[in-house]
């Protein structure tokens, strides 16, 4: 990615064994990490009656053990490793049939900035929100929501589902067919939602039931105008059952008026040079035949991507890995997509393969450089902070990249931010970081920093062996390469040496 050269880090067998690193398992390294970082608890509630029963047999006064209750240990768990999903699946089951609104709507909401990408979660959470109005309070008066609040709140959820999971058909779904079909929003108020809709995911091969409720909506509404051009709009969509929408098409036609069919500007532009007049019949069947032409060429592009999409083995986000066919899938369509050059295209698919592929820094690294080199730095920057702020927060080899991006792009307050992110909150003691850190001060021509922070990094590994040897052979070659001390780099090795 946007690598840095002339790093002082020894090429030894040490520095392989500590900091290989490949991308395509690193969701399998997360869980690894994870789990040397915040080891299972011992059970505290077994060491404590353990500690009461003993204290009773030796006739001093028994202690009474203090039992946590299941919420309490969800609640635990999940605020000790945040991104245990099982712990806060659970958790939100408990809160939502036993506590308080509050409580339930803060447990959402810390779940859903963990894992954004559920759409089945944002859903329950609107869910919930509208059956407020059915709810009692504990008084027994009233409700907890009015009806009009219930809504409200339902709708803001969605909107934020929206937000973050926008190239979902599934989330555009709930929300559309919530207005549609639960509040019988009226047509005004429903169809921009769809045409929001349609602008986030209205090209991916999944979005035909959007299309067929669009239909739906305009059919009820007994706007046939509005409907010929929905169905006009569709035969561009490289839908998997486009066939089926032609089909329907086909027999729209049939029960139509011309007047539904085409304007008379467009009836004006198929009548041939010279004629004045056209049967209607003939007319009919021109006006068939363009739509037909559309089909047909979304047709030639749909065969052309049908091996790809029969890899793709699941279009929504799940914490399980992704299996490395489909991982291997997905990179062949990209390369396929921006081969082709289409790029409205090929971010389409970036942005599909990221909602099931949202904790893989290979896949958000191959967007970032994609796109930087089309849309250029704003679009990247962007792009990796949604990675750094959202998705991949918790690791801190993502922002070291996201660092050196920025250095590349001479943004250098900004990589120094980001590299004081990782050494104050992501990973304080990562080895790592503190040599990224070091030489991009290095290269800055600011030495005494990059002392100080070498110094720092051995502080803050000094109780591991083998990476303090590592730092300490590093700060040792940069104060006898760069700084030009031989004594200095000689003091820092006997220091190790004498340390472990």
């Amino acid at each position: 990615m946007y690598h840095t050269s002339n790093i002082d880090t020894p090429s030894t067998d040490l520095h392989n064994l500590i900091f290989t690193r490949n991308r395509r398992t690193d969701v399998v390294f997360s869980n690894i990490f994870t789990i040397a970082r915040d080891p299972p608890p011992i059970d505290q509630e077994l060491m404590e009656i353990a500690d009461a029963t003993a204290e009773a047999s030796s006739g001093a006064t028994p202690i009474v053990a203090t039992v946590k209750t299941p919420l309490e240990k969800l609640t635990e768990a999940v605020d000790k490793n945040p991104l245990d999903f099982n712990s806060w699946v659970s958790l939100l089951a408990l809160v939502q049939s036993e506590t308080s609104r509050e409580t339930v709507e803060a447990t959402y909401d810390r779940f859903l900035t963990e894992f954004p990408l559920c759409f089945g979660y944002w859903n329950k959470y609107a869910q919930y929100e509208y059956g407020l109005r059915n709810k009692t309070t504990e008084d027994g008066v009233g409700t907890v929501a009015t009806l009009d609040e219930a809504k409200r709140k339902a709708r803001e959820v969605y909107e934020r589902g929206v937000v973050a999971v926008r190239h979902s058909v599934d989330m555009w779904m709930k929300y559309c067919e919530f207005l549609i079909h639960t509040l019988h929003t009226p047509v005004e108020e429903t169809r921009p939602l769809l045409e929001r809709a349609m602008d986030a995911c209205g090209a991916d091969p999944l979005a035909g039931p959007l299309w067929e409720l669009y239909i739906q909506l305009e059919t009820v509404n007994n706007d046939m105008p509005r409907l010929n051009q929905v169905f006009k709009r569709i035969m561009y969509q490289p839908l998997r059952n486009l066939e089926e929408f032609w089909e329907k098409y086909n027999q729209f036609v049939l029960a139509q008026q011309l007047s539904a069919l085409a304007t008379t500007e467009e009836q004006k532009a198929l009548v041939d040079s010279g004629e004045e007049l056209m049967d209607e019949g003939l007319l009919r069947v021109k006006i068939v035949n363009a739509v037909e032409a559309v089909k047909n060429k979304t047709m030639e592009d749909i065969y052309r991507r049908q091996a790809f999409e029969a890899g793709i083995d699941r279009s929504y986000f799940h914490v399980t890995p992704v299996a490395e066919a489909a991982m291997k899938n997905w990179h062949s369509y990209l390369d396929f997509e921006e081969a082709a050059g289409n790029y409205e295209r090929c971010q389409t698919l970036y942005e599909r393969c990221l909602i099931s592929c949202a904790n893989y820094e290979e896949i958000w690294l191959r967007y970032v450089e994609w796109i930087d080199t089309v849309h250029g730095f704003e679009a990247a920057d962007a792009v990796f902070q949604r990675a750094v702020t959202i998705f991949l927060k918790y690791r801190a080899s993502i922002y070291l990249e996201y660092a050196a991006f920025l250095e590349a792009h001479n943004k250098l307050q900004k990589a120094q931010d980001t590299y004081m992110k990782v050494l104050s909150d992501v990973a304080p003691k990562l080895a790592e970081a503190f040599l990224h850190y070091c030489n991009f001060e290095r290269r800055r021509g600011d030495v005494e920093t990059a002392k100080t922070w070498y110094e720092r990094g051995m502080e803050a590994v000094e109780h591991d062996a083998g990476v303090y040897a590592y730092v300490a052979t590093s700060y040792a070659m940069f104060l006898d390469k760069t700084i030009g001390d031989a004594a200095l780099a000689r003091a820092v090795f006997e220091r190790a040496v004498l340390k472990h």
